[in-house]
């Protein structure tokens, strides 16, 4: 026979009189928490027909309020951006609940720009780059092969009339 705690109904009763979410009433009854206590007793609260409701959800974030969901839709350009707005992570469920969240307030989402959302914005992660070969640099050396703006530039400029070259398919005089 074990020695736990035994949970009774007037135990239970009075737990949720005291306390304002599960964590509270572990520590009410002085139980050292394990894995599945926090589902046991919300089990054991439902078995004796004991209202919790008033309890602060365990494990997950509050719902934003309207009005912080507002300024974060109002300041964002997509639904990703709402989501690290909010602190929210950026998974099906969390977009799901957003969407219904900003269809409840009727928030306009008409500003939000879609799958171009960062289209013409620098990444955060991206790479330095480096100058493309320039002119006044003709001095140094030849260019560096890999230089494709100045290579179709050179290409353009073989293709000149008189340069002597043309490309394919074109008569020359």
């Amino acid at each position: 026979m074990t020695s736990g705690t035994q949970y009774t109904r007037e135990g239970l009763i009075e737990a949720a009189r005291a306390c304002h979410d599960i964590d509270e009433v572990i520590a009410f009854f002085g139980t050292r928490p394990y894995g599945n206590l926090r589902r046991y007793l919300v089990g054991r609260f439902a078995h004796f027909g004991i209202d919790i409701s008033h309890f602060r959800p365990c494990g997950r974030r509050p719902r934003p309020t309207e009005r912080e969901l507002r300024a974060a839709v109002c300041e964002s350009t997509s639904i990703a951006e709402v989501l690290r707005r909010l602190n929210r992570p950026g998974n099906g469920t969390q977009r799901t609940q957003l969407h219904k969240w900003i269809a409840e307030h009727e928030i306009s989402t008409a500003h939000f720009l879609g799958q171009a959302h960062q289209r013409g914005k620098t990444p955060v992660n991206a790479k330095p780059r480096t100058r493309c070969w320039s002119s006044t640099a003709a001095q140094i050396g030849p260019r560096p092969s890999g230089c494709v703006a100045h290579f179709w530039e050179s290409v353009l400029a073989m293709s000149a009339p008189g340069a002597g070259w043309a490309p394919s398919g074109s008569a020359s005089p």
